[in-house]
């Protein structure tokens, strides 16, 4: 796999989760502007899956530290030949 797959990949990865964030966005505006009540499955499925999100962006930031190290690395060690082709 070469650098301009690569850079294909995280674009996919990237344009999925911003899909994901707007439709979780859309999915709290519409349990807040229905005046669900706190005893509502939908309401307490949408306070869930906000949560659940929120959670997952602190797991993200430390993959993406993790990802950009092991670039880094690779290069530094000459893993992917030194230094990264685009």
């Amino acid at each position: 796999m070469d650098a301009r797959e690569i850079i294909g990949f995280i674009m996919v990865l990237a344009i999925i989760g911003i899909l994901g964030t707007v439709s979780i966005y859309i999915n709290e505006k519409v349990a807040d502007k229905t005046a669900l009540t706190v005893n509502d499955t939908y309401y307490n499925a949408s306070q869930d899956v906000v949560a659940s999100v929120e959670t997952g962006w602190d797991f993200t930031e430390i993959v993406i530290i993790a990802i950009a190290a092991g670039l880094i690395i690779a290069a530094i060690f000459g893993v992917i030949g030194g230094y990264i082709k685009l």
